[in-house]
């Protein structure tokens, strides 16, 4: 049985997101949709998020957890207090087949390592395939297409590109850890 502490999702620090884009055969193909996360002056992140088709979930509606800020460049993620929040995006772009995000992360939370279980990343983009959905393998947690989820590690943490298991959806998902240096 995991301990309350490991399955916890205790999420801390700064996080920024600057664009999203989704092209078809090679990355200098057609770029065939983005989403820019500049900001705009006197617009509020979350009129942007909703501007661009964003839905926010959990604890990402509560400013006094989640604080969502932007730049003229980049949307930030402020967490202040321990929480599990979702910005969900949902679209169907069945001719992109590359992806390319650029984002950054400038607190990591302690021990966070899939190499030792404790599968607590700062930051995970999570790319869907498809709409049939496959059991999670627990009664509590709902059924979801197969997926990938992109996470930043730190150094020494987990293996670049290799792929680890979550605790749900053993079968036809993966998590592989991004470097967390630009370049």
């Amino acid at each position: 049985m995991r301990s309350a502490k490991s399955s916890f999702r205790h999420l801390l620090g700064l996080y920024s997101l600057t664009g999203m884009v989704f092209a078809t055969s090679s990355m200098a193909g057609e770029v065939i949709h983005q989403i820019d996360f500049g900001g705009e002056p006197n617009t509020s992140a979350r009129d942007l998020l909703a501007r661009s088709s964003f839905v926010l979930e959990h604890d990402a509606k509560d400013g006094d957890r989640i604080n969502l800020y932007h730049t003229e460049d980049a949307l930030h993620i402020q967490v202040k207090k321990p929480s599990f929040g979702i910005l969900i995006h949902e679209q169907d772009i069945p001719e992109a087949n590359h992806l390319r995000l650029h984002w950054g992360v400038s607190d990591y939370p302690q021990g966070a390592s899939y190499e030792h279980g404790v599968d607590n990343e700062a930051i995970m983009v999570y790319v869907f395939f498809g709409h049939e959905t496959f059991s999670s393998g627990s009664m509590f947690v709902p059924d979801s297409p197969y997926f990938i989820g992109f996470f930043l590690c730190s150094d020494g943490t987990d293996q670049l590109e290799q792929p680890y298991a979550g605790h749900y959806y053993k079968n036809g998902t993966l998590h592989l850890c991004r470097s967390s240096r630009a370049g």
